[in-house]
């Protein structure tokens, strides 16, 4: 292991810092083959940031040069996509006074305070604006999750104020979202009923289906930092698809591919409509039908696509929106690096199937946990003024958990006769003195950092991962990498 380790940091200091440029600007390059789509959607991140954070959108220009292609030809889609959503989107709302527009209420606050979004709002004067985050103060009682016509007054003070007279009228939904709603409480209402405890099933249908859990299990997970677990993510289509890939195994590829999408598809019905499972679902997609065509679509790739596709429907300025990507960027990043770091030691040492097999599984976890939060830790800051240092933690430690708990769930949905010993597990997770206790470390709270530092630290942290990842070279055969290291990094 000491050898492991001294190979390791040697690593860093066998080349001087010409041979890293050098070596960096050929990684770019290679990158560019691999991942052209997710290169445009960073194209259309700066696009999208030119009106609103035009410093941001140079750090972004800036960065991206390294990976423009040799030949100019193949500038035209890179710059279409940096234009489109110059294009189509809202200039600065600086606007302050009477306005009027459609808002969805995301949530109730304190007294007669609402969280929500103006998917669409105007002024008098013919301003207007769409996706605008904002606090909505009004006299008249709201309901989440519903969506409403106001009329009031808009206050531009740290966030966006927009208080509400009395003029209101509720927009009634479409029959495809009514159905997905009771489709959503149907299921909700059978996964209560399995358990005796009505606190068991709320957690069962809040981490299977993202539906609200009770206001005391919401303010323990919160404290530990662990209330994106309830989040429908990728993760929740990961856990599926491989059910799926097991039950379906007897199949070919392409039929078990084809059942599995179709299959999913039909699960986004019963998970709510956000950014999170919109990109999860347009991943898998993309790679269930890579398998009718020649060709393969990276994980990067498909990211790439999802955020294009989700940016035209989601403000990509909300935390959800932001946080989502960010932490499946860390995963496809950083993972690879991560996990070969941590379970290569232990490779070394045991030579046991059974324990390698176990200590796989914790590393996975463990590197998946700790990639997810590389890109987390000051947007968390950004939009929540505070980081809960035990957060790090628990959520290193609270996946390897869940996991085998869910396991045991989604086998209670099929058998019902597993609800008691599935009502332990849970009240166990919930009631451990490690979840009651007060927090071991402070939360962190900084100054906020401004958007155009949060843009550069992202894209040194992204360099960072690109240049440590071996995968921005598989591929390429073993006379090219000499050519490429004897004719670049020492020129004679």
């Amino acid at each position: 292991m000491q050898k492991y380790f001294q190979n390791f940091s040697s690593f860093f200091s066998c080349y001087p810092l010409g041979s890293w440029l050098t070596q960096l600007r050929i990684t770019c390059q290679y990158f560019q083959e691999k991942h052209p789509t997710f290169l445009c959607a960073l194209y259309w991140l700066a696009g999208i940031l030119a009106r609103t954070h035009a410093d941001c959108c140079i750090l972004i220009l800036v960065f991206l040069h390294p990976f423009l292609p040799r030949n100019p030809k193949q500038w035209f889609p890179l710059g279409l996509c940096w234009l489109v959503p110059l294009l189509i989107s809202s200039p600065p709302f600086s606007h302050e006074g009477s306005a009027s527009g459609i808002f969805k209420v995301s949530y109730k606050g304190w007294g007669k305070t609402y969280y929500g979004e103006a998917i669409y709002l105007s002024t008098p004067c013919g301003k207007q604006t769409r996706h605008l985050s904002c606090k909505i103060l009004s006299s008249l009682h709201l309901e989440p999750k519903k969506t409403y016509h106001l009329q009031g007054t808009l206050y531009h003070t740290s966030q966006n104020v927009f208080k509400s007279n009395s003029c209101y009228k509720e927009i009634p939904k479409s029959k495809f979202i009514t159905t997905k709603e009771k489709l959503r409480e149907t299921t909700s209402h059978y996964l209560i009923s399995l358990f005796d405890s009505s606190q068991t099933g709320k957690f069962v249908s809040s981490l299977l289906l993202g539906t609200p859990l009770p206001k005391d299990l919401q303010e323990l997970f919160r404290n530990k930092g662990l209330s994106h677990l309830f989040a429908v993510s990728g993760w929740h289509f990961s856990l599926f698809s491989s059910i799926f890939w097991v039950f379906f195994s007897f199949f070919p590829i392409k039929i078990k591919n084809f059942v599995s999408f179709v299959i999913l598809t039909s699960l986004t019905l019963l998970f709510p409509t956000s950014p999170s499972v919109w990109r999860a679902w347009i991943a898998l997609s993309f790679l269930y039908f890579s398998t009718y065509s020649s060709g393969t679509c990276s994980g990067l790739n498909r990211l790439g696509l999802g955020f294009i596709f989700c940016s035209l429907f989601f403000s990509p300025f909300s935390p959800g929106f932001a946080l989502s990507f960010l932490a499946t960027l860390g995963i496809l990043l950083f993972f690879p690096i991560l996990h070969t770091f941590f379970y290569t030691p232990w490779a070394l040492l045991i030579a046991s199937p059974f324990w390698l097999h176990l200590i796989r599984y914790l590393m996975t976890i463990f590197a998946i946990s700790l990639s997810a939060q590389i890109f987390l830790w000051l947007p968390l800051m950004y939009f929540f003024r505070s980081f809960p240092l035990d957060g790090i933690i628990y959520n290193l430690i609270f996946p390897l958990i869940m996991l085998p708990t869910i396991a045991l769930i989604l086998t209670t949905v099929i058998f019902p006769s597993l609800a008691p010993l599935t009502h332990r597990v849970i009240s166990w997770v919930i009631s451990n003195p490690w979840m009651s206790r007060p927090n071991l470390l402070v939360s962190v709270s900084f100054p906020p950092v401004s958007p155009w530092q949060l843009t550069l630290i992202s894209s040194v942290l992204f360099f960072l991962g690109l240049a440590f990842t071996k995968s921005s070279f598989s591929g390429i055969s073993y006379s090219d990498k000499v050519n490429y290291f004897t004719e670049n990094l020492y020129p004679q």
